[in-house]
């Protein structure tokens, strides 16, 4: 909170049903929500990101998509306005519905982003086969991708009734392409090197100056 407070870019202060803090908007336009330590979210083991917020234009349609279909739970203090949803109330990032206005739509522009959940390999493709029972998107039928010499992992993307993206991918495969890889900062300096980023960004900011 202390590097927000300092940092140069505009916040406004919000209370919601991810608690009390400021509201900070980043150069691309992008609004992050940063809490106090002191918020009531029990999520104290899901890492630095609290909760992730989707706009939906029928907060009823998306509980039954993300409540009923997808089994996600609700945390209590949700109301008609926005629900906070989760798989763990412990463990896991919690996922927060917004209700647009009244004639809003909500609007994914040309890159807006997918959330990913990791299940065991065995209940990927029947993600599939459960969403086309139940008259919804799919956008990625189950696939296995490989990666030479690694694992292989099986994904399935589906669509929410707004179009926000979900990916069904399997834990065992993510899991181990997941690893931290001891040599990375070397290898991934030695392909900068390769591929000249650095002259290409100088050429880049001296065409901008001209």
């Amino acid at each position: 909170m202390d590097r927000v407070l300092k940092a140069d870019y505009p916040k406004t202060e919000f209370t919601n049903l991810s608690g009390d803090g400021l509201r900070l908007l980043s150069p691309d336009g992008y609004k992050f929500y940063v809490t106090n330590a002191s918020t009531f979210l029990k999520n104290k083991d899901a890492g630095a990101v609290k909760t992730c917020s989707l706009a939906v234009s029928s907060l009823e349609n998306s509980l039954k998509y993300w409540k009923d279909f997808l089994q996600m739970t609700p945390v209590p203090g949700s109301d008609n306005r926005e629900a906070l949803l989760t798989y763990s109330q412990e463990s896991q990032c919690y996922l927060r519905l917004v209700q647009m206005e009244e004639g809003e739509s909500v609007e994914h522009a040309t890159a807006y982003g997918r959330i990913a959940f990791s299940v065991p390999e065995d209940q990927v493709e029947p993600m599939e086969v459960k969403s086309k029972e139940n008259n919804y998107t799919v956008l990625t039928p189950f696939v296995s991708l490989d990666t030479p010499g690694k694992a292989t992992v099986r994904v399935v993307i589906l669509a929410d009734p707004d179009g926000h993206e979900i990916c069904f991918v399997g834990d065992e495969g993510f899991r181990d392409l997941s690893q931290v890889q001891s040599d990375a900062d070397k290898c991934i300096n030695e392909a900068m090197d390769k591929d000249k980023s650095d002259e290409w960004i100088k050429r880049m900011a001296a065409m901008d100056a001209k």
